[in-house]
């Protein structure tokens, strides 16, 4: 089951429902929240419930949420500007509404390749060392920074297949 959160009270009850049997992950209903809410379905006054989401779904070692839909599928630059910061923000998908959306959201979700060749290097690095502390690109690199980039590796193979 995949609950879609669309009401203050579904926000409120998120982490129990997270807790449900059967339950994979949430999805954000931005829309229909913002209703409930009277508030704006803009970014800016969704951050707090897309942030409260990503949260709890953490605290409950479930999937990273979905996002909600960008409801004017013209608008490219808007879907890739809403995708990116949601990867950012700790969404791990988004709901579509249309199905030119799927190239531009599958590209946003997927690791540039970039953050492909950085992993790669830190990977490498690590590997190589013998103990003690390393460095990539002048930054050290700790225990957080390779778990980053063993996630990055494992999305972009992922994505590969």
């Amino acid at each position: 089951m995949i609950p879609q959160i669309e009401t203050a009270r579904g926000l409120a009850d998120a982490g129990r429902l997270l807790a449900l049997s059967g339950v994979e992950r949430l999805a954000f209903g931005h829309l229909d929240f913002a209703v409930d809410l009277g508030a704006a379905p803009d970014w800016e006054a969704m951050l707090l419930a897309r942030s409260t989401l990503v949260l709890q779904s953490r605290l409950a070692g479930r999937v990273a949420p979905i996002d909600s839909v960008t409801p004017d599928f013209g608008d490219d630059a808007g879907l890739t500007r809403e995708t990116d910061a949601a990867r950012r923000l700790g969404f791990g998908a988004k709901l579509l509404i249309h199905p030119r959306q799927v190239a531009i959201v599958r590209r946003a979700f997927a690791p540039s390749e970039a953050e492909v060749a950085w992993a790669q290097r830190v990977v490498a690095a690590l590997d190589a060392a013998s103990g003690g502390a390393v460095t990539v690109d002048g930054r050290m690199i700790d225990k957080p920074v390779v778990d980053a980039a063993r996630q990055v590796k494992a999305l972009h193979e992922e994505l590969q297949e």
